[in-house]
């Protein structure tokens, strides 16, 4: 609202400004024409009149002639003659003093003529001018609509940047709870990983003193049962001996079998299954691989993805259709070898 008012006053101060100008060219321009013609109808008043007595004054000459014609008196003739003389030289003036004035006339009749080539050539260049300001101001309308659109785009735009600000602050708002939530999560996993861990070190405890009794009896045990053997008295014959003492084999690998690199990074743990046709191995780059094992090749059948740490166990189910591997942020995952899909977490 406020910009079309300042733009409708802008609008009319400009056409008072050219009122102005055109009321100041039209007296420039109609004040020597004023002058010119106002001179030109006086001289031709004056030749006019001039015109009539130079026809009086030859009328009354021409009377006097004959008046001296006809009377015959030398006084009056000389009288006449010098009244004639007289009356010739004064026509002879009005003669010139016309003659000046046809002159002058001319003159003016040219400065007619160079003043109204000269105000065409002004109006000329007023059409123009006019044409311009015309045109300025269908682009001024031009521009006043254009201004409204981007006006309009402008209060759209400022909108959706609001809305996009306050489903900004929404989301940072959401995020900040989110985030203090994992926090809260996550001191609650490392407070329960370390009540996991003493359980385990307990179990473990146990477990070891379990182990340490069983062993203890066991050897109390064998103990008793060498001092038994060792109390009874046992003949055993050469051949005896050669039949009934168990042969054993044993065999050191002497070369390797193949190689290739099976991990971005460590190599952590390697499981075969049941049939001992299929590795799976797991590296630090959170990746469980499973290689199909030939005579003298060994090929890449897939990649288990999912985990978020290193892998550190793998394991076959005894079927070889599961696989189960441990990482290490604390969580165990199931995959299917056959479609190598992530089941459980």
């Amino acid at each position: 609202m406020a910009g079309g008012l300042a733009y409708s006053n802008i609008e009319l101060s400009i056409r008072r400004v050219i009122f102005k100008e055109i009321e100041k060219r039209n007296y420039r321009e109609k004040e020597p024409f004023e002058i010119l013609i106002s001179t030109y109808n006086k001289l031709f008043d004056a030749v006019s009149e001039l015109r009539h007595e130079i026809l009086l004054l030859t009328i009354q000459n021409e009377k006097l002639r004959q008046e001296n014609l006809q009377n015959g008196q030398g006084t009056l003739e000389g009288k006449v003659t010098e009244k004639s003389s007289v009356l010739e030289q004064k026509i002879y003036s009005l003669q010139e003093e016309l003659t000046n004035l046809h002159r002058r006339k001319g003159e003016h009749a040219q400065q007619i003529v160079d003043l109204t080539s000269k105000l065409q050539e002004t109006e000329k260049n007023l059409n123009l001018k006019e044409t311009l300001l015309s045109e300025a101001e269908t682009k001024i309308i031009a521009l006043k609509d254009e201004k409204k659109q981007l006006e309009i785009s402008l209060s759209e735009t400022e909108g959706g940047n609001q809305v996009l600000r306050d489903e900004h602050q929404a989301l940072q708002i959401a995020y900040a709870s989110i985030e203090e939530k994992l926090k809260i999560l996550h001191y609650e996993n490392i407070a329960l990983v370390e009540r996991l861990m003493a359980y385990k070190a307990h179990d473990a405890e146990i477990l070891n003193k379990e182990n340490e009794h069983f062993v203890k009896i066991k050897q109390a045990q064998m103990q008793k049962e060498l001092e038994e053997a060792a109390s009874e008295v046992k003949v055993v014959t050469a051949d005896r001996l050669l039949f009934e003492t168990p042969l054993l084999s044993s065999s050191i690998p002497t070369k390797v079998h193949s190689k290739f690199d099976a991990h971005e990074g460590e190599v952590n743990a390697l499981q075969f299954n049941a049939a001992g046709r299929m590795l799976a191995s797991g590296g630090g780059d959170r990746k469980i691989k499973l290689w199909d094992i030939g005579q003298n090749t060994c090929s890449l059948r897939g990649s288990l993805t999912g985990s978020n740490a290193g892998i550190t166990s793998v394991e076959f189910d005894a079927n070889g259709s599961l696989i189960l591997a441990a990482s290490n942020d604390f969580a165990t995952r199931v995959w299917t070898v056959e479609d190598q899909r992530l089941r459980v977490v």
